[in-house]
């Protein structure tokens, strides 16, 4: 792993520092970024867990074909309330800044307003991704209430579009509606399709629908063929489509600033600026700003690279951070495989290691949207 000099290091915390003591998110930010530098030393790209997801659940009310849990019943080993809390007072410990609740679907879980609370109270940003379906008045204003800071939902198309993906009748109205609560409610609302051949076309009417809904932003995913998503892996988009894509968001970005919030995080040759300043953030940040707890108490690299590099009903997360074999590999850029391990940006990119996995079964295999690939797998 790269390193860079002492005075670089003190040259950027004094500029990170002014720059984030404004507002308590880019406080923690920095007070994150500092005593993880403290326990790990300064690498380049930096190692902080800056994002932590915790699938609180494995049970869902909604059977989708892409689903990258296969999320189906409540499992019977689930963390429980206490182990949860002492899993967020460790990321506390650590000045983790955002924790992301998902699932399954979160709701499910009883719980969850007490855990997502207890996060609040301790100074994090809380996050929770949602299919909408449990969604209602009084939890809308519950949630705004409580200090949430964005809630995501899937919507994927319109009604016969979106029940063939989500499989189950009737989840569309159920979805609008509760959409319809949280943006009435004052919440930052997130409107998260994953597109697949299925609902490529439908991508304008969606952002579209989004607008008219009033949510905040739009941000599409790639269908990575893991989980449930591996049983629908011909369904992925074509490199010409994904590219179509790309180019249809730069566009929509430009004409649509002001109204919504366009996330779309490709890979491709305009989304590859670099920071050069001396702290720099992987692109991939499996293994190095982010990580996911599972609900059956496995540290992941990533909500999508399901692969067990620890548990933390046996370990702390610091000790697995530090001594995982899986995330000391992820780490080490120079053991790409393929076109990913000759590219120049792979200690800044290193492409997206889930879909690498989903396509190659190496997590340290090539990733085929990289433009450098030329869409191996398209």
């Amino acid at each position: 792993m790269q390193q860079t000099s002492k005075e670089e290091l003190v040259f950027s915390f004094l500029r990170t520092k002014q720059k984030m003591a404004k507002s308590r998110p880019e406080k923690r930010v920095y007070e994150c970024l500092e005593q993880s530098i403290g326990e790990w030393g300064y690498t380049d790209p930096v190692i902080a867990p800056l994002k932590v997801t915790y699938e609180i659940t494995r049970a869902c009310n909604l059977n989708c074909m892409h689903c990258s849990s296969r999320a189906d019943q409540k499992a019977e080993d689930e963390l429980t309330t206490q182990e949860a809390k002492k899993i967020i007072d460790q990321l506390d410990e650590m000045k983790a800044p955002v924790l992301g609740f998902s699932g399954g679907e979160p709701f499910l879980r009883e719980d969850l307003f007490v855990l997502m609370n207890y996060a609040i109270t301790k100074g994090m940003l809380v996050n929770v991704a949602t299919n909408g379906l449990l969604m209602d008045e009084e939890k809308a204003h519950t949630l705004k209430k409580m200090g949430i800071y964005r809630v995501q939902v899937s919507l994927d198309g319109p009604e016969p579009v979106h029940e063939r993906i989500r499989r189950k009748k009737g989840s569309f109205i159920r979805t609008i509606e509760g959409i319809k609560s949280m943006v009435e409610a004052g919440l930052n609302v997130v409107v998260t399709p994953t597109v697949t051949t299925v609902n490529y076309s439908e991508v304008p009417t969606l952002l579209e629908m989004a607008c008219e809904l009033g949510v905040n932003s739009f941000s599409i995913n790639d269908l990575i063929p893991v989980g449930r998503g591996k049983e629908i892996e011909v369904l992925a988009v074509s490199q010409e489509h994904y590219n179509a894509l790309n180019a249809f968001f730069i566009q929509e970005r430009k004409r649509k600033e002001s109204k919504i919030d366009l996330k779309w995080a490709a890979v491709s040759p305009g989304n590859m600026k670099i920071n050069r300043g001396p702290i720099r953030m992987s692109k991939c940040r499996a293994g190095y700003t982010m990580f996911n707890i599972s609900w059956n108490a496995h540290l992941e690299p990533c909500n999508l690279l399901h692969m067990k590099a620890g548990d933390v009903r046996e370990s702390s997360i610091k000790e697995i951070l530090l001594n995982s074999p899986l995330l000391c590999e992820l780490r080490n850029r120079n053991n790409l495989e393929g076109i990913c391990g000759l590219c120049l940006f792979r200690w800044y990119c290193g492409g997206c290691r889930a879909r690498a996995f989903g396509y190659t079964g190496s997590y340290m295999g090539a990733d085929p949207r990289c433009p450098g690939t030329g869409g191996l797998y398209s």
